[in-house]
């Protein structure tokens, strides 16, 4: 997996000693109108669009454990409950209004209380959108169980720790339907696992994301002329992305999935900077290689191109849908694919 791909995981990873950096603790209890008045759970969510699951997130110690919700959703209510493991130092959250994979908001909280609303603008900058702070609601005790409700409208964000109020965000910046994940990570040092319940997701009636199989916008259309699973052999670049896909390992079987795709550009400019993707289940992305090609060609303002790309993923696995992402236009619709 190259850096690119690692991003996301390598910058939540990075905010784990942003958490650890306070030397004060804080308790956070911002107020609503700063007259000691905390504000109250939005109601105004009543469809569904992620039933409660319930399962097991397990992280390496470089990497991060994500459980994907089931639509893009823009405004929401994400509720969730996690039991402590024993661990030394973890962390948990949800990051939502993932435009693309370098931009993207992230919760954040340390198993000591610690947390943080974080922001990725672009690929390498992370940071938090306003101070770390610290609260008293967590529950530490291994086994014990915290429930988190965090709720987006517009340009606020609030999050609610055990039914109690700990803090607000400004969520502005990125206002646009996006995925929506849960996810925990531990420390450098520890891997282990952290146990979920009740991930449940709800949108307001007039805030429904769009179909799983419709356009985010009109500017970049993705269409497959078809699509299929081969058992292949494990490129090399599965294991050093430097290698790319110049030699393959048939002892060591993979699945490729060839997509043969159509892109049409929509806008008003070329598109010289853009990249096929294909998500895999867990809502990563998958290794993958362009065929006949060195980069992608460049799609003039109103003209469409046809492109092949292979991805490769492990036998337990499957691509779970294609887009196509323009580092200046942002991401097309996304279709949804078939499992092996």
């Amino acid at each position: 997996m190259n850096t690119k791909k690692k991003s996301i995981a390598a910058a939540l990873i990075a905010a784990i000693a942003l958490l650890g950096s306070i030397t004060a603790p804080v308790q956070a209890h911002i107020t609503a109108d700063r007259l000691g008045v905390d504000p109250k759970p939005p109601t105004d969510a009543k469809k569904v669009v992620q039933p409660a699951k319930a399962g097991k997130l397990s992280f390496g110690s470089d990497d991060a454990a994500y459980e994907r919700a089931a639509a893009q959703v823009r405004d929401f209510d994400a509720l969730f409950g996690t039991v402590n493991p024993d661990l030394r130092y973890f962390i948990v959250g949800v990051d939502f209004r993932a435009v693309t994979f370098s931009r993207f908001y992230s919760l954040l909280v340390g198993s000591d209380g610690e947390y943080g609303l974080f922001i990725a603008r672009e690929f390498g900058k992370f940071e938090p959108v306003k101070a770390i702070a610290f609260t008293t609601a967590l529950k530490k005790n291994i086994g014990e169980k915290n429930d988190f409700a965090l709720y987006v409208r517009g340009n606020s964000a609030l999050f609610f720790l055990n039914k109690q109020f700990v803090d607000s965000w400004d969520v502005g910046e990125i206002n646009d339907f996006g995925e929506l994940n849960l996810y925990a990570a531990g420390s450098k040092e520890q891997g282990g696992e952290v146990a979920y319940k009740g991930f449940t997701i709800k949108v307001p009636n007039n805030a429904l994301p769009p179909t799983a199989n419709g356009p985010t916008n009109n500017n970049i259309v993705v269409s497959l002329y078809r699509s299929g699973y081969n058992q292949w052999g494990r490129p090399s670049g599965m294991d050093d992305p430097r290698q790319g896909c110049q030699g393959f390992d048939d002892n060591r079987p993979v699945w490729q999935f060839q997509a043969v795709m159509k892109v049409t550009n929509n806008t008003k400019i070329p598109m010289k900077r853009w990249l096929p993707l294909a998500i895999k289940r867990d809502g990563k992305i998958a290794y993958g290689c362009a065929l006949a090609y060195d980069r992608a060609p460049v799609i003039e303002p109103g003209q469409s191109v046809d492109i092949t790309f292979e991805y490769y993923i492990e036998k337990n696995d499957a691509i779970a849908s294609v887009l196509v992402f323009d580092l200046e236009q942002g991401r097309s619709n996304r279709l949804q694919t078939p499992a092996p």
